[in-house]
């Protein structure tokens, strides 16, 4: 699902969710399937160029500003889904 969500765990070993609530719902890539095809391949990037279990803020600041231009967008674009690939590696 296309979203961000905060949210708050617990425990040390095994985390329990205690808490989650939907901050930001990009509606438009979810009812076009071509942008949902854009917003995957940004995220599976970041998933493939970024550590686990180190946060890095500046990507996640590129990926949440992609998708609120791909949100906007009347349609797909994939100068924008360039533009965030170069932002990216960059």
């Amino acid at each position: 699902d296309l979203g961000v969500i905060e949210f708050e765990v617990t425990g040390k070993n095994l985390p329990i969710l205690i808490s989650a609530k939907l901050i930001k719902n990009y509606k438009s890539i979810k009812t076009n399937l071509n942008k949902m095809a854009l917003a995957f391949y940004a995220q599976e990037l970041m998933l493939k160029i970024t550590a686990d279990e180190h946060p890095n803020l500046a990507a996640y600041e590129l990926l949440e500003k992609y998708l609120i231009h791909l949100d906007k967008a009347l349609g797909p674009d994939h100068t924008l889904l360039s533009s965030f690939c170069l932002d990216l590696l960059g």
